[in-house]
């Protein structure tokens, strides 16, 4: 028997278990891919697998006629801000995907990860129908203010409703009623703006423009944008720039001081120019800013106000606190769990090795890049872009 054909037996056999509902989807993915030593199968179904005649049998979505609607479902509550119910459909959506047989009744469905009462009333209705009412009502006018207000730092859907039965009916409502949180006022004037996704053209140019500033001052400032940005996404919400300096190290005594030496001039020069307009949060080395593009035609409309996240970092940890503010977070703790079955500890500031009598973690292993990373844990390196395991 060959490799591939074990691998193709252990998929099938998956496929067809009777336990396939109480494994957790993205492990399912996980398995997979650590036999095939390939990218993550990760919802794509298409995949094929060699039989042992060498020809190919499809994974196929059985239930394709489900998945569709509640997959538009998850698209309405993504636009609508509602981050609980988007995921609520996309956990249900992985698990109805990966199912072995078609889906029948939505009580059928209850028994696999994500689907509740909810989703399988809804089941119901496609099986019925072929779609659900839900996509074209019109949510409710307090659902919508929920929905508005948990947009802003620290409100929650309950904070939210007891903003809504104190009388708050729009974003002005709520400023007044947090009066004295000058904090959530900022916010609240630049909310439209700020909640509009930022185009890979744009974020570049945010991304050069801070490069520069930072030469200005000082060429040995080292930056790199992070995130979603670095996965190569098309568009995103904000700007993650990691920051370092050759002269600032973990062994640096205070952090204080490490802040007026370093992110403090940062932050002046950048003000100065006024690239940046205001913050949303600051602490000790992270600060995040709301900040606006200079227009270099005085009769272009101007650029929007836009949130960039400065992060400064000791130069010793820079490879490592890139490595964890790339992301994703699902392919972050999936080298997490590679290093500890290696006997290693892995977080944005150290990497190090774990006794495994002791349990002790010795000190931290100066990597030269994020591949000294993938090579000590012995697994291909993985291209930023190929970090999306999220979806």
């Amino acid at each position: 028997m060959t490799f591939q054909q074990l691998v193709f037996i252990v998929k099938r056999a998956l496929l067809a278990s009777e336990v396939l509902p109480i494994i957790r989807p993205k492990y399912f993915h996980k398995l997979t891919n650590e036999i095939t030593k390939t990218v993550a199968i990760k919802n794509d179904f298409s995949v094929k697998a060699p039989l042992a005649n060498n020809t190919t049998e499809p994974f196929v979505n059985l239930n394709e006629n489900i998945t569709k609607v509640l997959k538009a479902l998850e698209e309405k509550e993504k636009k609508a801000g509602d981050i609980y119910r988007e995921r609520a459909y996309r956990t249900a959506i992985e698990s109805i995907s990966i199912y072995s047989k078609r889906i029948t009744s939505g009580e059928e469905a209850r028994k696999l990860k994500g689907v509740g009462n909810g989703i399988s009333t809804k089941i119901d209705e496609i099986l019925k129908t072929g779609t659900c009412s839900q996509l074209w009502e019109n949510d409710s006018d307090e659902r919508n203010l929920i929905n508005l207000f948990t947009k802003l730092p620290k409100i929650g859907r309950v904070k939210a409703k007891k903003l809504i039965d104190k009388g708050c009916k729009s974003l002005e409502d709520v400023a007044n009623e947090l009066e004295s949180d000058s904090f959530t006022r900022i916010i609240i004037r630049h909310l439209e703006e700020l909640d509009k996704e930022i185009p890979r053209c744009e974020l570049k140019s945010l991304q050069s423009y801070i490069t520069q500033s930072l030469s200005t001052l000082d060429m040995r400032f080292i930056s790199e944008a992070c995130g979603s940005f670095r996965r190569g996404a098309d568009t995103s919400k904000e700007l993650n720039m990691l920051t370092t300096h050759p002269d600032f190290m973990s062994t640096t005594e205070k952090v204080s001081t490490a802040r007026e030496i370093f992110l403090k001039p940062v932050l002046n020069h950048l003000k100065g120019t006024g690239f940046c307009i205001d913050y949303i949060s600051k602490g000790q080395m992270k600060y995040n800013a709301i900040c606006q593009l200079p227009s270099l035609d005085p009769g272009a409309e101007p650029y929007l106000h836009r949130r960039v996240e400065f992060w400064f970092v000791p130069y010793d940890q820079f490879c490592l606190a890139k490595l964890w503010w790339t992301g994703d977070d699902e392919f972050y703790k999936y080298l997490q769990k590679k290093a500890r079955d290696k006997n290693y500890h892995l977080t944005d500031t150290v990497f190090a090795i774990i006794d495994p009598n002791t349990g002790t973690i010795g000190q931290s292993i100066q990597v030269r890049d994020e591949k000294d990373v993938f090579d000590r844990l012995g697994i291909n390196y993985y291209h930023p872009v190929s970090r999306n395991w999220k979806n």
